[in-house]
């Protein structure tokens, strides 16, 4: 197995094993985080932006110390806790409206009709390497 391989592993490891149990499910206790931060900081905060906000303070400490694998591993951690709290706040049929909504807007871009593709849209601001990236 590779060495990133190893890291998610062992991120894997900490957001689904005994932390649960400690803190409740990751979006559960990112929710009691944001309401907290609210309060405090006079403006409504997400679960998901508790996941954000972690992850940028691990970045500030890689950038202090970037040797230090317990950090790297943590950022792997937020990231996958921050996407299940992002998806835990979505309603399924909500999801399914806007699955539907840009398919048919695809449809019609490629027939010319309605709205343009996302990428003619914003027009020179996204660039792509040569894989479309």
């Amino acid at each position: 197995m590779s060495i990133r391989g190893e890291l998610l592993d062992e991120a894997k490891g900490y957001i689904d094993g005994d932390r649960n149990a400690s803190y409740g499910e990751p979006h559960q206790d990112f929710s009691r985080t944001a309401a907290l931060w609210s309060v405090v900081f006079e403006r409504e905060f997400t679960a998901h932006e508790v996941a954000l906000a972690m992850i940028l303070l691990k970045c500030s400490r890689l950038t202090w110390q970037p040797g230090k694998r317990d950090s790297w591993t943590d950022v792997a951690g937020y990231a996958g806790c921050g996407w299940e709290a992002w998806n835990a706040q979505l309603d399924a049929p909500i999801i399914d409206q806007i699955v539907k909504l840009k398919a048919d807007e695809m449809a019609e871009a490629e027939r010319g009709v309605g709205l343009r593709p996302e990428r003619e849209r914003v027009g020179p601001l996204i660039e792509t390497d040569k894989h479309g990236l």
